[in-house]
């Protein structure tokens, strides 16, 4: 609570810790990965998908990178189906392979995939948004396909 020290006391804190090298000010622009998008849409990429793509989106040794993936910026009826059905086995994203396992995301709203998504095309790739109405069609025919397999 600053209300404690009087405007001088103020002012030599500051100062202080200015010219500490060891202390760093964030700088608003540049360590603001999520300035250019809603909290909500940066919050639900935190929470389901940064554990593994990491918050920058560049993935790891195990993990791959959603930034500049081909898998994230091309066909956005792929990528929502990855995201509902989950994906398994060996892929090639950005010419290296990765060989785990993404669980299905379906437990999430249309709203929910159609924000997360829109996050990581627009974040970490040059790519329109996808849409609620897009994630709940893709939805439809993947319930569709799972009653066809299952009278079979």
């Amino acid at each position: 609570d600053s209300s404690r020290f009087n405007p001088a006391q103020l002012s030599a804190m500051d100062k202080r810790k200015r010219e500490r090298p060891n202390l760093r000010l964030p700088d608003e622009v540049k360590d603001n990965l999520d300035r250019e998008h809603s909290v909500k849409e940066a919050e639900s990429y935190n929470i389901y998908c940064a554990v593994c793509h990491q918050r920058n989106g560049l993935g790891n040794d195990r993990f791959p990178p959603l930034s500049g993936s081909e898998w994230v910026s091309g066909d956005k009826n792929v990528l929502i189906n990855v995201v509902l059905n989950g994906l398994e086995g060996n892929i090639m994203v950005k010419g290296k392979s990765y060989n785990n396992r993404m669980p299905k995301m379906a437990l999430l709203s249309d709203e929910d995939i159609a924000r997360i998504l829109t996050y990581i095309r627009q974040q970490f790739n040059n790519a329109d948004s996808v849409t609620v109405e897009e994630v709940s069609k893709a939805r439809k025919l993947l319930a569709g396909d799972s009653q066809v397999s299952g009278n079979q």
